[in-house]
């Protein structure tokens, strides 16, 4: 596996790297990110990261799957009418979770996890209506599998051309492609009680909301007759390590 620095936004405690692999049977090597614990606190770093490694392997697989459709969502009714918009998967492709094996020294050798490359950050400011939508589904999506991202906001989306279903050179950045990423704040609806799961989802929608659609600023207008219409305007604004794969 070869590596390189990537431009993907890299959140504290962890280095993510942009590499090649090689995977016995395929005869291309795959595009994936490999992310390191990094920082002052390792430990706490490193808690992180294999949050992030079980959440992922433990994602149900069609949310990486490389497949497109439309899903009912009655969070939609109001913007898209029938509350008909389109499905996409939603997390990239993850090929594991490795620590260094044997007596070695931690502060040299980390662990880290490997995921698909998935692109580059989004330009919401680019992003039409359908595909703030798409994007925004997601903590919808996640909340219904009992799962609440953390993060879900712009430095954490990353699009590519697609759609992923037909060969690359078929692709097109007019059909994009997303999916979220560092996932080491995330959470499972087991693991809190029903109301901190009930704020936790409030927020994270109000979060996705503003990130992708800008914040709703009231403001009224006066009426022909008398009094005033409150109207909602969105503004978007050196030794070879050894490495061993650990089940999570």
């Amino acid at each position: 596996m070869s590596v390189r620095q990537t431009r993907i936004p890299t959140p504290k405690g962890s280095k993510i790297l942009h590499a090649s692999l090689r995977l016995q049977g395929r005869p291309d090597p795959l595009l994936v990110h490999v992310k390191v614990a990094s920082g002052s606190d390792l430990s706490e770093a490193t808690e992180k990261l294999e949050r992030e490694a079980k959440t992922l392997a433990e994602l149900p697989a069609h949310f990486s799957e490389d497949w497109s459709g439309f899903q009912y969502m009655k969070e939609f009714e109001y913007d898209h009418k029938d509350g008909i918009l389109p499905a996409h998967a939603v997390a990239p492709k993850f090929y594991g979770y490795y620590v260094p094996e044997g007596r070695v020294d931690r502060m040299l050798l980390r662990p880290f996890i490997v995921f698909e490359d998935c692109g580059m950050p989004i330009d919401v400011n680019r992003m039409s209506a359908n595909d703030r939508a798409t994007v925004y589904s997601f903590a919808h999506r996640l909340h219904r599998r009992g799962i609440v991202h953390g993060a879900i906001e712009a430095p954490n989306v990353l699009v590519q051309p697609g759609p992923l279903s037909k060969p690359p050179s078929q692709r097109s950045i007019d059909t994009p492609s997303y999916r979220i990423v560092n996932w080491g704040a995330a959470l499972q609806s087991s693991s809190v009680t029903r109301k901190e799961w009930d704020r936790l989802t409030h927020d994270e929608v109000e979060d996705a909301k503003e990130a992708f659609y800008g914040k709703f600023v009231l403001r009224s207008k006066p009426l022909k007759k008398s009094g005033y219409e409150v109207i909602a305007r969105k503004h978007w604004v050196h030794h070879k390590p050894v490495y061993r794969w650990v089940d999570v």
